[in-house]
Order: structure tokens, then C-alpha cells, then sequence
């Protein structure tokens, strides 16, 4: 994608010549805030676009009023067509420049120090942007003409002046080359005259020319930077709210791939990842922007390495040997095999057992012996060798801890989490860094030996494990709250360091902010209650985050066993008990303190009241035609005016004799050309009920179908040739429509007897196989389905994609947002059947992938595990746990269990 530029680009960047030291940050500021102040007057596609359209006059003088440039007339008009005062014209040059007002610097008889422009005329002509008008008169008053305006814009941005250069139109002699370089430079337009007096417009396309910088309008270009990476660089910094409104979408296929953005210190590039990228072509989309093509290749291996800089006479000596990509980058779980040699004794050296190598035995290694490391990636045919002189062990002479952060995300170290940095210098005495060797380490009180260096752990229940990782980072995991000191010595050296590390206990809900839902609340029903969340500390806390199992409840109505509750998406669900009804008065308390209360009216239990419909069903059928009509189909209200779909069940449906339209087995069969009425009501009323409904529906006969369309077919995956024809998975079924000749859809037989659909071929079935009325996929491309009637006669075509992208979950679902299990049954979610877990990928086929993670929120209430594709459920005790499913390329499903 190209990059957006601007004429002035190098000369905006230059510092002005008639402004000095310091004002340049100053004037840069200023100019950043004008360009800030133009983005939030447009829309926020033009704030990430590289077409955004060229501003009206009107929009940047909206700007420039918008940073304090300029000032709107009382009326609230721009003013544009109005003539502007020199006073005017040093307030906005001041501005522009970012310059600080000098009322002092005013010296001019006419300029009184109580002049509401005298701080602004004095930096000006203290800059050298304005000049007097000579007799110590400035003439605040007077007018500025446009070959004035011209001359300064090219001083300001430093234009370059052809002094033999002409104008057409009237100018002055002194102005000529400043006006025609400023037309040049698109500060002015070509005029039959300059000596006029400038109008406001003019000035304010002039001011916001030069404030704009060349890459106001952001713009990015992106490319794989690692495997799983995708990094998109900008044109320039983006601002906050830029980054606010930033959204990425990557697909490919018609498949979505989960990426996760992490912005650049600087805010000039993303870095885009994803757990799983197959390689191929992808189209990714930026908020505002055209979508960027992007390849992605397969990860590559092409060189190894050995990072350490030196061996120590110590143990967990860690050569770091990293294989590294064709993107320079380090290769997950690349298997690398080792070798250590003492040439100055021969001896080799085994490693332990974590792939280090202990040469802390002073009796087998001497300080000063020559090593040589060989680190071999047998698979990609990669070796190195490096040599190392053994320097004396524990070397390390100065120890410094730094402190310790909060993860991301939270404020505090808390208790019961993992994985808090440790940072340290260690340095030895020769200045180099000395780095942790690979080791993990539970704390147990005793005295632990890292890598010659002591550790000492003062509360064993605070801190309960250390690790340092293949690059040396020391981490560690926390237990219960309180204060603990971790403390490192050198014996050798008599180095020592200590940190004290606050671990607080995890934050629980203290206040629940709850209010009324916008909707009706019924007995026996769910109702999701809008709340807030603060935590001990008073912070919110985000609704995925927020865990109630604490958090007791009080109610003058009775709610339904197992509510209040939250669900998989953190949103707080009430439901009252079927024979409650009236205002209840809900508390919650949190540590015996309430935490919030909410008012509520709960209305008795809503039942149907009458049918009022249908929806996504065909009534125009051919003889022998079947549509799908059941519960999906009906729609009926309740008690409180709600429409909803019929329960399954409680509805008959009348087709009168059905000589033209029967109902069998959840179908509406065409039977001959007619019209019937057919009507639903409700089981165990009648058909003349006031709350029943009643549609029409038409049977036609074939020779009224005067046209067809080929149903949509979808990308079909290749090659599926290996699975049964007919039965196989990824074969797609064709199937047409009819259409009446006022266009009319109507359901037609697709096979058999009383069909007009008479068969189908392929264009190339070297892509696309045609097996019956189904098509396979063969080889990567398009090919044109065509299908016939039974005469022959063709009357659809479609044309169909073929992918050989492997298949990839594309969406998961459970078929219930809550699952309830007691506290001795163990549950499976079959996602092979569908039953309660659905995965489909980008072919509409059911496929749960071989490999995907499930989790269980709180392992205390119930455990999980992924057998054979389905998800086990295995209760511990009473609780709500959220059970997450996550396939490789970050298709995610959540839903709640209840264990009773």
C-alpha cells in the first residue's frame, strides 16, 4: 500500500528560519494539536484512510478554531468572506508557531501593553515574522493584503524563491517572487490581483497548510514477520484515539483468524499474532483502510546458533543454542542436540538433566581450559560451533534486584498468580552480564543455588517457586499475601542484594453497582441485570474478571435455585421463582457488608397469548414440494406483548382436507395446484380459536415455474476425491429454486418423481467433480456449475470456488448457554454429533479439530479435559465454573456449568 505524502514534508520539517531554539518543540506541538483537532471534526474512516478527502475551508477554519487558532464571529459564522486586521494576522501566526506571547517585545506606538493583541504582536515581530510599518507605527488595525500573507507563508516554510520567476495578475515589484513561489507551493490561488486585501479564507487555507504535517492522513503497509506474526507498519506515530478506533481482521478463505495487536512503544507499527496461520494468501483489513494483501510462507528453519557469551566453572551452564527462521527469529521447540568438549583435556562433557552442562567440579575443569560447543538441528540440516575459555565460576561482583511489576492489566503483585518478573543485573569482574542458567525451583526454605549464586526466600508461603528461563529471565509464583525478601549472595565474591516485594491478596468483589434491565422482569425467566464491579481496592473490574462466589445474597421475593449468577460472559443473571411476583428488594453483601441493592417489579410468570406468525418458510410449492415448518417456523406473543418462537410441541397444524397441502412429519408437502388456507393453534385448543393463525399457501404445477436460480453452493474444499461419493462430508449438494413469473420463490422437487431439476455438469472436473447432484472439489480454481431442467434445457449457472486451504474451525457453539450437572455425574459436550457442542469450519462442515484446549474457570467447582474431540465435564463440588473451548487459530465458545 502506498504511503501518503505531502508536498512540505521535508520543508515542515526543517526548522523555520525566522524561529529559533526551544520554539521549534513548542511550534511542533501546536502544529500537532491543529492536525489532532481536524481528525475529530471527520469521520474516523478518514483518520486511517490514505484517500480521505481534501478538507472544506470551512472544516479546517473548524480545526484551527477547534486548537485556538482562530475565532468564530458572534453570530457563530466562520467569517471566511471577511477581511482580516493585522492584530489578527499576528494572533494566528503566533499560534501556528507555536510561539509565547511578548507584550514587551510590542514596541510600537500605536500597540498599547493593554492591547488585547500585544503579547501576539510582540512575539511576532520578535520572531521576525512581522515587520513595523516603519515611524514605530504597527498599524494593528490596517488590513493585509495577499501578496503580505504570500511572502510570509514562504518564510515560515522555508520555500525556496526564484527571484526571476513571474506572475500574471497584479503584484508588486518587492512581492513577485514570494507570490509566485507561494502559488507554486498551493499556499495561494493564481489571481488577477494580490495587492488586495486578503480575505479570512485565504489566511486560514495558508494556516492550516502550514500547520498540516505530510503524513497527517495515517496509512500502513503490513508483512509476515515471524511465524504466527504479521506486523503492520504506519506511515507515522498514531495518536490515542487513532489506536482506540484501530480494529484488524485477517482472513482467508472466508475463514477469520483470531489475532491479537500489540502496539510499538513508539505507536509507529502493531505487531499482530495468532496461534495458528496456515500458509497462503490473506487479506487483512485495518479500520478505515482498503484491505492489505498479505502472504503468509511456512515457517522456514535457517540458522543455528550458540548465544552464550561465556562458560563459567559452575553448574546449569546454558550454551542458549536458538535455531532461528527466515524471518531471524527464534523456532519454537526446535529440537537441538548438544555437544561440550574440554579440548585441553578431551574430556567430554554430558549434559544434565535439563540440557545444561555442570562444570563446576574444579578437579575435572580448570580455569583457563578451551571448550568447543556444537549445537546441531539434525531436521533442517543446521550446525554451529563456538569456543569458550572457562572462567572462574560465581564471578559475579556486583548484584543488583530491580522492582518488580504488576502483571499487565492489574495494578498490584497478587497473591495465588504466576509468572511475576524478577529483574536483576548481575554483573562480573570484568564488567560483562552475568546471566541465571535454566532452572526451576520450589521453594522450600532452604537455601537455593542458582547458577553459583545463592537465593534466599524469606517466607516459603509468599513466594512459592522460582524460575529462570532459556534467557536467563527469573520469574517467580506467589501463594498467600504478605511481605517477603528475596535475597541473593555470591560467597565468592562477597556480592549481595535483597528486594522487598508486597504481594497483596486477590482483589474480591466489594461493590456490586447494580440497576434495573431495560427489559420486563418475569418470574421463572432470566434477566440479565446491568452492574458494576469494584474490587477492594476500587478499582472495576472487568465483567469477564469478576467472581461472585463470595458475594451473598438477600431478597424479599424467592429466586430460583441457583440464581443470582453469572454467565460464561460475565453478565450478571437473576431469575425469581415461578410463583413470586411484586417489588423485590435485592441485596448483596460482600465480607458481611453490602456491597449493592437493586428494585425490581417481578410480573407473574408470561404465558402465550395468541399466534401472530411466520417466518423463513416458502408458502408457493410445487406437486410434491417439502419446506421445513415446525417451532422455527411460528412465531406467538405472550402476556406482555412479546414475540417469540412457539415451544416445540404445544402447536397442530390444520391443512383442511389436504387434497391440495399436507403437514407430514414437520413439512408442508405440496399435493396438487390449488390454494389452501392452513392454520396453527395451539394444542389442545382449536382451530377456530381467536388466537390462532392462518397463512395461505399455493401449489403450482411445474409449467408455472418460468425461471430457476441455483441455491448458493459456497467454497468447496478439494480434494475430497479419497471419501465416498455421495456420502462424503465435503461434497455439496446442488439444489434450485423456482421463481413464478412475478419473481415469487417457490419450492420446487429437487429428485424424483415430479422433479424438473434434471441434472447438473461442471465446466472443468479436473476443479470441481460432479457426482449426481452434488459437486466435490478437485483441484484448486473456479469452474462454472450448470444445471438442467429435465427437458435439458439449461436454467441456472453458478460459478464455484474451490479451496485446497485446509479446513479450520470458522465458529464454535454450544447449544446452551448453561449446562446442570450434580455434584456425582460426570458430562460429556459431544461435539461430534452436535448434541451439545457444534464446530464448523469455513465449508459449513461439521469438523471438530484434533487439537483444541478447553479450561475450566475454577478447577476447585469442576475439572475438564478434551477426549476424543468432546469436552469432559467432571464435577468436584457446588459451584459456577465457565468452561472455554479454544481451537488452535483462536475460535473460542464458552458456556456455564452448574454443578448442583
Amino acid at each position: 500500500m502506498r504511503q501518503t505524502s505531502n508536498l512540505y514534508s521535508k520543508q515542515n520539517s526543517q526548522e523555520p528560519q525566522v524561529i529559533r531554539g526551544g520554539d521549534k518543540k513548542v511550534m511542533k506541538k501546536s502544529l500537532s494539536l491543529i492536525v489532532a483537532a481536524a481528525m475529530t471534526l471527520t469521520t474516523a474512516s478518514v483518520a486511517f484512510a490514505d484517500n480521505a478527502p481534501a478538507l472544506t475551508p470551512q472544516e479546517k477554519f473548524d480545526a484551527l478554531k477547534a486548537a485556538g487558532i482562530f475565532n468564530g464571529f458572534p453570530d457563530g459564522s466562520a467569517g471566511l468572506d471577511k477581511e482580516m486586521t493585522r492584530a489578527e494576522f499576528a494572533k494566528v501566526l503566533t499560534l501556528v508557531a507555536g510561539l509565547t506571547p511578548d507584550a514587551t517585545a510590542a514596541q510600537y506606538s500605536d500597540v498599547a501593553a493593554t492591547h488585547w493583541a500585544a503579547g501576539y504582536i510582540g512575539a511576532a515581530t520578535k520572531a521576525g515574522l512581522l515587520n513595523g510599518l516603519g515611524g514605530g507605527k504597527f498599524g494593528p488595525s490596517g488590513k493585509v493584503t495577499t501578496e503580505q500573507i504570500a511572502k510570509v507563508a514562504d518564510l515560515f516554510a522555508k520555500v525556496a524563491i526564484d527571484e526571476n520567476a513571474t506572475v500574471a495578475g497584479d503584484v508588486s515589484a518587492w512581492a513577485k517572487a514570494y507570490v509566485a513561489a507561494a502559488i507554486k507551493a498551493g499556499f495561494i490561488q493564481e489571481s488577477s490581483t494580490y495587492k488586495s486585501n486578503a480575505v479570512r479564507e485565504t489566511l486560514v487555507n495558508v494556516a492550516y497548510t502550514l500547520a498540516k504535517p505530510a503524513d497527517a492522513v495515517l496509512s500502513a503497509t503490513a508483512a509476515q514477520t515471524n511465524n504466527g506474526e504479521i506486523t503492520v507498519t504506519l506511515n507515522r506515530a498514531a495518536t490515542t484515539e487513532e489506536k482506540a478506533a484501530a480494529k484488524f481482521a485477517l482472513t482467508s478463505d472466508d475463514v477469520n483468524y483470531t489475532v491479537t495487536a500489540a502496539w510499538a512503544a513508539d505507536n509507529k507499527s502493531v505487531v499482530l499474532t495468532s496461534t495458528y496461520l496456515p500458509a497462503g494468501a490473506y487479506s487483512l483489513a485495518v479500520t478505515g483502510l482498503s484491505a492489505i494483501n498479505v502472504t503468509i510462507a511456512d515457517e522456514v528453519a535457517t540458522k543455528i546458533d550458540i548465544t552464550a557469551t561465556a562458560l563459567q566453572q559452575a553448574e546449569s551452564q546454558d550454551l542458549n543454542a536458538v535455531v532461528y527462521n527466515q524471518f531471524g527469529k527464534a523456532v519454537d521447540n526446535a529440537d537441538v542436540d548438544l555437544t561440550l568438549v574440554d579440548v585441553t583435556t578431551g574430556k567430554n562433557v554430558d549434559t544434565d538433566g535439563d540440557g545444561n552442562f555442570d562444570l563446576s567440579d574444579k578437579d575435572v575443569f580448570a580455569v583457563g581450559d578451551t571448550f568447543v560447543a556444537t549445537a546441531v538441528n539434525a531436521v533442517n540440516g543446521l550446525t554451529t560451533t563456538k569456543t569458550f575459555k572457562l572462567a572462574a565460576g560465581s564471578a559475579a561482583t556486583s548484584l543488583k534486584f530491580g522492582t518488580v511489576a504488576p502483571l499487565e492489566g492489574d495494578a498490584r503483585v497478587n497473591a495465588d498468580t504466576d509468572g511475576y518478573t524478577l529483574p536483576y543485573t548481575f554483573v562480573d569482574q570484568y564488567g560483562a552480564a552475568v546471566k541465571l542458567g535454566t532452572k526451576d525451583v520450589v521453594v522450600d526454605g532452604t537455601r537455593i543455588d542458582l547458577s553459583g549464586i545463592t537465593f534466599i526466600v524469606s517466607d516459603k508461603d509468599i513466594v512459592t517457586d522460582l524460575h529462570v528461563d532459556s534467557d536467563g529471565v527469573l520469574t517467580f509464583d506467589t501463594g498467600k499475601a504478605g511481605t517477603v525478601v528475596i535475597s541473593a549472595i555470591n560467597a565468592a565474591t562477597g556480592a549481595n542484594t535483597s528486594v522487598s516485594i508486597t504481594v497483596a491478596a486477590k482483589a474480591s468483589v466489594a461493590k456490586l453497582n447494580m440497576s434495573k434491565p431495560s427489559s420486563v422482569v418475569v418470574a421463572d425467566e432470566e434477566v440479565k441485570v446491568p452492574y458494576t464491579a469494584l474490587d477492594t481496592y476500587g478499582a472495576k473490574i472487568d465483567a469477564t474478571g469478576v467472581d461472585i462466589s463470595g458475594v451473598k445474597w438477600g431478597s424479599n421475593l424467592d429466586f430460583a435455585p441457583g440464581y443470582p449468577k453469572l454467565n460464561g460472559k460475565g453478565e450478571l443473571l437473576f431469575k425469581f421463582a415461578a410463583d413470586q411476583e411484586g417489588t423485590a428488594v435485592v441485596y448483596a453483601y460482600a465480607n458481611n457488608v453490602e456491597a449493592g441493592h437493586v428494585s425490581l417489579t417481578v410480573k407473574a410468570p408470561a404465558a402465550p397469548v395468541k399466534l401472530n406468525g411466520i417466518t423463513g418458510v416458502v408458502t408457493t410449492l410445487t406437486a410434491g414440494a417439502k419446506v421445513d415448518f415446525d417451532q422455527d417456523n411460528i412465531t406467538d406473543l405472550d402476556t406482555y406483548n412479546r414475540t417469540n418462537n412457539v415451544a416445540a410441541g404445544e402447536f397442530q397444524v390444520y391443512t383442511g382436507d389436504d387434497s391440495i397441502v399436507d403437514y407430514v412429519g414437520g413439512q408442508l408437502v405440496g399435493v396438487k395446484a390449488g390454494k389452501q388456507t392452513v392454520t396453527v393453534y395451539y394444542t389442545g385448543g382449536a382451530k377456530e380459536d381467536k388466537n390462532a393463525y392462518s397463512f395461505t399457501v399455493t401449489v403450482v404445477s411445474n409449467d408455472d415455474v418460468k425461471s430457476y436460480t441455483v441455491d448458493t453452493i459456497g467454497t468447496v474444499y478439494a480434494p475430497a476425491t479419497a471419501e465416498v461419493p455421495g456420502t462424503a462430508k465435503y461434497y455439496k449438494g446442488v439444489s434450485l429454486t423456482g421463481k413464478l413469473s412475478t419473481g415469487k420463490d417457490v419450492a420446487i422437487v429437487q429428485d424424483g418423481t415430479g422433479s424438473n431439476f434434471g441434472y447438473i455438469t461442471s465446466s472443468d472436473t479436473s476443479i470441481l467433480g460432479v457426482s449426481g447432484k452434488k459437486v466435490f472439489g478437485v483441484a484448486a480454481g473456479t469452474a462454472t456449475v450448470t444445471a438442467y431442467d429435465a427437458a435439458g434445457n439449461v436454467v441456472g449457472t453458478q460459478t464455484v470456488t474451490v479451496s485446497e486451504a485446509a479446513p479450520v474451525a470458522k465458529t464454535a457453539t454450544f447449544s446452551a448457554d448453561e449446562f446442570d450437572i450434580t455434584a456425582a455425574t460426570t458430562i460429556t459436550l459431544n461435539a461430534t454429533t452436535g448434541n451439545y457442542f457444534t464446530v464448523v469450519d469455513q465449508y459449513g462442515v461439521n469438523n471438530a479439530p484434533a487439537t483444541a484446549y478447553v479450561t475450566s474457570s475454577d478447577k476447585a467447582i469442576a475439572t475438564v479435559a478434551l477426549v476424543d474431540g468432546n469436552i469432559v465435564v467432571t464435577p468436584v463440588k457446588t459451584g459456577t465454573v465457565t468452561v472455554t473451548y479454544r481451537t488452535s487459530n483462536g475460535t473460542t465458545a464458552t458456556t456455564t456449568v452448574v454443578v448442583n
